[in-house]
């Protein structure tokens, strides 16, 4: 073993250690030259930093640390921060300004896209209180004040006369057509009351009907009506939004013809388009709040809706997402606010579920035939519809939770703490598998049990003589059921069975199959070809686009079931009232397209 004898340090034995020069006595130069001798020096690391550390830093090195820290504090967010928003806000209105010559088909969706980038942008920089706070101070001083001085009973009324006013002047505010002549528009004016009334008859609590959300509703699906079937602007609006995220949700089909094949795929089974549709936005969703993004959409829908429906910010976000992404996807929007919302919020949600329908389905509509506007506007009318609905047959008698204060911090703790985006993404795709397969469970058993059912009423109906071509089935009977509902929506005489024949096969199977049996109906090839009249038709079209069948029962309560387990039982109490709504909701936006049309 070489021991130096200088130093008495074991060369073999001693690590780890940095080669030093031998010191030499020449000059203080000579002192940083390695020596070739057989023998060199080591010293130990801890002795080098000590020595090291007395020593004072050049005046080069300090400026080069100065020049390093501007550099990274002028390249840091803080500082590149307003050039590259001015930057990416001056593109943005520049690709508005090329727009309005190069796409004027589109114009008004690319404003409306191009002005909020660009508003979210400036208010990066100004604090919106500076533009609320003084609206603020100008609408309660002059507004809100003097309307609330006016007693409650007589601001009910006008609102009522609004509604009226906006009612009758769509009616009749148009000339008569050749589908539509004014006596047709007053029966469905007359249903529009009529389904109001048994509404409020079977309301659950008759003193705590909030009437001003009644009120809105009507008049907001009135309105949205008008605009959509009035305006193209309108029209051009809200296809864009639909068609947004029917493209979004329709890139899980190329992922799962990954694992079958396009020719599988593209027959359309539900379980190979609905489900992976669900279970990737279910992931998508969580990934949403993991960033932030859900919660601050919660935040502007909640500031909304509490001024206007004055509903909480949970229900609000739930009801107008429903038919951009589907009952299913509409709950997971809000996953942990759902184990905390009333029995009247969630009857809300439930309700908006089988009111409409999403935009992954439309294009499935579509293809069969369907008028596009017909199946957007019913989507959008619905919104307020269900709101109003919901709040007369389940009105508020709790204090819900997000009334007044939306928290829309609830839950990062617990996205935060999954890492990265990458983790909250894949737990988002676990739980989707976990609530499509209590979707796919849920359809399958009440579907079965509704065969079983109508074979029962079948062998019950052989007894009495009522059997083949027309043997009794729940469907048969639920024809006659709607039968009234067909005419008060103002079906032509013509079209009024038919009507409620395809409404009966709606809520037993489902919409497709309704739309499917319409386009037979339709086409001259077919050997049921039994053509609607003009008006019979866009009523009918309107009064089959929603949810609102016993198969999307076994969907809301595997959805709230999974998202909230301690809610299963409000969920299978509430449900079926919901259904009841839902159709409801869905026949009286087809009276308003009856009397508009």
């Amino acid at each position: 073993m070489a021991i130096n004898n200088d130093n008495g340090v074991d060369q073999h034995t001693v690590l780890p250690a940095y080669h030093v020069p031998l010191p030499s006595t020449e000059s203080k130069s000579q002192e940083n030259k390695v020596v070739e001798d057989d023998t060199v020096d080591v010293v130990y690391k801890e002795q080098e930093q000590s020595e090291s550390d007395g020593r004072e830093p050049g005046r080069l090195e300090n400026k080069a640390a100065d020049v390093k820290g501007k550099i990274e504090q002028f390249l840091s967010w803080r500082y590149m921060r307003a050039p590259v928003l001015i930057f990416t806000a001056c593109l943005i209105f520049g690709w508005w300004i090329a727009g309005l010559f190069t796409m004027r088909h589109r114009w008004i969706v690319q404003t409306v896209w191009a002005w909020f980038l660009i508003g979210v942008i400036f208010f990066r920089f100004v604090p919106s209180s500076k533009f609320g706070r003084p609206l603020g101070k100008v609408w309660a001083r002059y507004v809100s004040s003097n309307f609330f001085k006016i007693p409650r009973p007589a601001r009910l009324t006008l609102g009522w006369l609004c509604v009226l006013g906006i009612i009758f002047g769509g009616a009749f505010g148009f000339p008569e057509n050749e589908q539509s002549d004014y006596r047709d528009r007053v029966v469905s004016i007359f249903g529009i009351f009529v389904f109001q009334v048994c509404l409020f008859i079977s309301s659950k609590h008759h003193r705590a009907i909030q009437w001003h959300i009644i009120c809105i509703g009507l008049f907001f699906q009135q309105a949205i009506g008008m605009f959509v079937f009035k305006t193209s602007a309108g029209y051009d609006l809200f296809n864009w939004i639909i068609t947004l995220a029917k493209d979004f949700l329709e890139k899980s089909q190329p992922a799962a013809a990954f694992f079958l094949s396009d020719e599988i795929v593209d027959q359309n089974f539900f379980l190979l388009t609905t489900l992976p549709a669900v279970m990737f936005f279910i992931a998508f969703v969580q990934l949403c709040y993991f960033l932030g993004v859900i919660q601050w959409f919660l935040k502007k829908f909640a500031w909304f809706f509490q001024r206007v429906f004055t509903i909480s910010g949970c229900e609000a976000i739930s009801v107008t997402a429903t038919p951009f992404v589907g009952q299913a996807e509409s709950a997971c929007l809000i996953k942990p606010y759902v184990k905390d919302m009333t029995s009247a919020e969630l009857h809300a949600l439930l309700t908006a579920g089988f009111s409409t329908v999403s935009g992954s389905t439309m294009l499935s509509y579509i293809k069969l035939g369907v008028d596009k506007v017909h199946i957007v506007t019913s989507a959008i009318m619905s919104i307020p519809s269900a709101i109003s609905i919901s709040n007369m047959r389940m009105p508020e008698v709790e204090t819900p939770l997000f009334a007044n204060t939306v928290v829309v911090d609830r839950g990062d703790a617990e996205y935060k703490e999954q890492g990265n985006w990458i983790l909250a993404f894949s737990n988002g795709a676990k739980l989707g598998i976990y609530v499509a397969g209590l979707i796919l469970t849920n359809i399958l058993c009440v579907l079965a049990l509704l065969y079983a059912f109508d074979g029962f009423l079948t062998w019950i109906g052989r007894s009495f003589s009522i059997h083949d071509p027309t043997p009794l089935t729940l469907e048969l009977i639920l024809k006659y059921v709607f039968y009234p509902i067909s005419w008060l929506m103002g079906t032509p005489s013509a079209d009024v069975l038919k009507t409620a024949n395809l409404l009966g096969t709606k809520v037993i199977s489902n919409e497709f199959v309704a739309y499917q049996q319409y386009k037979d109906m339709q086409d001259p090839s077919s050997p049921s070809y039994d053509p609607f009249t003009k008006r019979g038709s866009t009523i009918t079209e309107f009064a089959l686009c929603s949810f609102g069948n016993v198969a999307s029962v076994g969907i809301q309560i595997g959805v709230i079931s999974a998202l909230a387990p301690s809610k299963k039982k409000d969920v299978s109490r509430l449900v079926i009232s919901a259904l009841f709504c839902g159709i409801i909701s869905t026949c009286q936006t087809a009276a308003i397209a009856g009397f508009l049309s």
